[in-house]
């Protein structure tokens, strides 16, 4: 338990009671084998370092937390038991860092884990430690009605082509081609289906010149 240190989660900053002020941090506590402390009680100092990281300590207070099966724990800065100065005094307008330092159950001595910035505040914090000077933020009201839906907008541009389909399979083999086309009194012999010609009329109900399709049993009139 010596090695211990802390891997800080990125994670959110956020106003668990707005009306005690107090804000969530998770961590996760890890050895020097990166491998979670797991299910041990501990005791956790926070201390609010101010203006730089090298800044005053100027709130420092203690929890008593248990991690969890993957070594996480939770405190809510502010709630702790203070050691020095107040949290209320904490001067948020400024840059201020959080140092955390772990205390396993059974050693006597806190494992210093350095300073991590506080990148956001909850702003019900800030307001009310600025004074509000133009008002404090009230609650929030009840959701609104949905409004009516507005008019369709114009149509957009038109999109890219998109990428060519697969070829599709190759159709059936056309008819062959007749080089030259003649009139003929007498039908084709041994004609093979989709064959025609052009009939003199001969072979027509009605005498006139006409073209015959061969439909594999008989020769129709077209």
């Amino acid at each position: 338990m010596k090695n211990l240190i802390i891997l800080f989660l990125v994670l959110p900053w956020s106003l668990v009671h707005a009306q005690t002020e107090v804000i969530a941090f998770n961590s996760i506590a890890t050895d020097f084998q990166d491998e979670p402390i797991k299910n041990v009680s501990v005791e956790v100092e926070a201390t609010v370092i101010q203006g730089s990281i090298s800044g005053p300590s100027v709130y420092t207070e203690l929890h008593n937390v248990l991690t969890g099966q993957n070594g996480e724990f939770t405190i809510e800065i502010g709630d702790g038991n203070a050691v020095s100065s107040a949290f209320e005094d904490v001067n948020w307008e400024l840059r201020n860092y959080i140092s955390i330092r772990l205390k396993p159950s059974g050693t006597s001595t806190f494992f210093n884990n350095g300073q991590v910035e506080l990148l956001s505040v909850p702003y019900a914090i800030f307001a009310t430690k600025l004074g509000c000077e133009v008002g404090c933020p009230g609650e929030d009201g009840e959701r609104g009605l949905q409004g009516v839906q507005g008019p369709q907008g114009p149509q957009g541009d038109q999109g890219p082509s998109g990428f060519a389909g697969p070829e599709g399979e190759p159709g059936e083999q056309g008819v062959p081609a007749i080089d030259l086309i003649v009139l003929r009194d007498t039908e084709l012999n041994n004609p093979s289906k989709g064959e025609f010609y052009l009939d003199d009329g001969t072979n027509r109900p009605d005498g006139k010149p006409g073209f015959r399709y061969f439909d594999g049993t008989n020769w129709l009139n077209l």
